[in-house]
């Protein structure tokens, strides 16, 4: 009996033990994401939410600091299936402050690998609490307007409001859960039919949409994240006819890398695009490859990110 006890004891210990362990796992994992996230905000990247020129959250300002970088030149090439050459599109170029603050944004635009049109945004402000940051324009062949977005803010107590600067747009973004309903948020807001209505705040939401006759859904984005609450899982996109899903894959550590496109109409698969991320010394991303397949799933031309570095310490 007492050697049947002591056996239960050990078999006791090793359990706790091991139980023990894998929580001190689960809590390194945790601790890894939280204080090693990727450069990218996958939220907002490769979206239309980059044309939003007025919230720089498209980069982690933490690793901006973290790994001294002064300037991300990031171009856009374009390479279709059966040919050599490659052509570029356009480049960004992301000029930092040793705080990690953007100072300026250069856009320029290619056709035929000739320079068409260049903007550049410089940055007033150290973005506030909700990444929103004061942003003029500094020169350029581009209308702003045409292209790209430049909001005021005005803030209450249970959401925000960013305006563009003639007040054509909207966007209100709410924050308090308790309003994550459709006619709680409309009684809200009141808002227009063309407002955009945001669950979540700016770079990490868990819903946008526009809504008209206070039930009324339209142009509807859910985001659902992973166990972290910030990276993201799946992305769809239902804008009648068409309706798009974005799912992630993640590798070692919780690293995205990369992720797959899918037009639907319908029930009715469209098209795929399917998306690598590659790190240079495994942190910061170095090439994208976005494949654009058909139906058959057959390789119909390939678009590629390349991102270079300058960093303060050279």
């Amino acid at each position: 009996m007492a050697i049947r006890t002591y056996l239960l004891a050990i078999t006791t210990f090793l359990l706790l033990l091991s139980c023990a362990e894998n929580k001190s796992k689960q809590k390194a994992t945790e601790r890894y994401i939280e204080n090693n996230p990727t450069l990218l905000n996958f939220n907002v990247f490769d979206s239309e939410l980059e044309d939003e020129i007025s919230f720089p959250v498209w980069f982690n300002d933490s690793l901006i600091v973290s790994n001294n970088i002064k300037k991300i030149t990031r171009s856009y090439h374009y390479l279709e299936e059966g040919t050599d050459e490659e052509e570029i599109k356009y480049r960004k170029t992301y000029e930092y402050d040793k705080k990690g603050f953007l100072k300026m944004l250069s856009i320029e635009e290619f056709y035929e690998g000739t320079l068409i049109n260049s903007i550049s945004f410089v940055y007033k402000s150290t973005p506030d609490e909700y990444g929103y940051t004061e942003v003029a324009v500094k020169k350029g062949s581009i209308d702003p307007n045409d292209h790209y977005q430049i909001f005021k803010k005005h803030y209450e107590e249970n959401y925000l409001k960013y305006t563009s600067k003639d007040e054509s747009e909207v966007k209100y973004y709410i924050f308090e859960e308790r309003f994550w309903r459709t006619l709680a948020a409309d009684s809200l807001l009141h808002p227009n039919e063309d407002d955009e209505m945001n669950f979540g705040r700016p770079g990490l939401i868990n819903k946008r949409f526009k809504l008209k006759n206070k039930v009324e859904e339209s142009e509807v984005t859910r985001i659902q994240y992973a166990n972290n609450g910030i990276s993201p899982s799946l992305m769809t996109r239902d804008n009648y006819p068409f309706y798009t899903k974005r799912l992630f894959n993640y590798g070692e550590r919780d690293k995205c890398t990369g992720y797959v496109d899918s037009l639907f109409t319908g029930d009715h698969f469209l098209n795929a695009i399917r998306t690598s991320v590659l790190y240079q010394n495994g942190v910061l991303p170095a090439t994208i490859y976005h494949r654009h397949l058909n139906i058959s799933g057959d390789l119909i031309y390939t678009e590629t990110e390349k991102f270079n570095y300058e960093f303060y310490n050279e």
